[in-house]
């Protein structure tokens, strides 16, 4: 899902932990982003919220009756 964020991804290579998240994780390039304001703070708190449904979804799996 943070690649569907073009803002994100041109900074993300910047960030100290390959797999950043941009939620938690120490010196997070978008983070600081959000911070000097050259991400909109509103995008950032749309990820979060995306993020948070996101992980609270329980999967669906496909029982077939029979």
């Amino acid at each position: 899902m943070r690649d569907r964020f073009p803002e994100f991804v041109s900074v993300a290579g910047n960030c100290k932990f390959r797999g950043c998240q941009h939620l938690r994780e120490p010196q997070c390039a978008v983070k600081a982003g959000v911070a000097d304001g050259t991400i909109m703070q509103s995008r950032y708190d749309n990820y979060q919220q995306f993020h948070e449904e996101l992980a609270a979804r329980k999967p669906v799996y496909d029982k077939k009756k029979r």
